[in-house]
């Protein structure tokens, strides 16, 4: 069952409006609070009453807030649908408008240098002299992959060389999941090498 909804998933991403247009969350997030401040204008012009002009505003804060959440929601389910089909395409050649957006925001010169911070972030923490108690990083793990380590960090800060999404994604969910990832759990911490050297494999472009 979970196999056929990924396929109607995927389906979808590859059907995607041919003019595509991702939400835009930071427009929405600054437009829609405006007419919660036209009561408080006619209030201030006398029109209204004050408690016609709270209640009025509460309202139409509220209304923005919902509006947000659906457009905040619309596109965590965009990119949601559209990283389920890069992540089996190995090869980068999947394509609709709705994956081009997607792998053009994973594959970006900001993405890039985000992840790269982050892995120089782990760098960081695995060699601290300062141990604390409550990072959920495996610093013995790490420190033994130091090598690989500075490696994925090389690769993602070297914006000569184009990287595919599919690994963007690998990469990513091995630094963000703190439950799973060999990373930062103990018990998988002998798959580090493997998972490191496979993200570095994922993010080259084949040739």
């Amino acid at each position: 069952m979970a196999t056929g909804a990924a396929s109607v998933r995927q389906a979808d991403a590859l059907q995607a409006p041919e003019q595509f247009l991702a939400p835009r969350l930071l427009r929405t997030a600054l437009l829609a609070p405006l007419p919660g401040l036209v009561p408080l204008v006619l209030w201030a012009a006398g029109e209204i009453h004050p408690v016609a002009a709270v209640l009025a505003g509460g309202l139409l804060a509220i209304a923005a807030g919902a509006h947000i959440g659906s457009v905040r929601f619309d596109l965590w389910r965009c990119r949601r649908t559209a990283d389920e089909v890069l992540l089996a395409d190995r090869r980068g050649r999947a394509s609709s408008p709705l994956l081009a957006w997607r792998a053009g925001e994973l594959t970006s010169e900001r993405s890039r240098e985000h992840l790269a911070g982050w892995v120089r972030g782990v760098i960081r923490e695995a060699e601290s002299a300062r141990r604390r108690i409550w990072t959920p990083l495996n610093r013995a793990a790490a420190m033994r992959n130091l090598f690989l380590l500075r490696r994925l960090e090389l690769r993602l800060a070297d914006l000569s060389r184009p990287v595919l999404p599919r690994g963007m994604l690998v990469v990513r969910e091995l630094l963000a999941d703190g439950m799973t990832s060999p990373l930062y759990c103990r018990d998988r911490a002998e798959e580090l090498p493997d998972a490191l050297a496979g993200a570095l494999a994922d993010l080259d472009v084949p040739r």
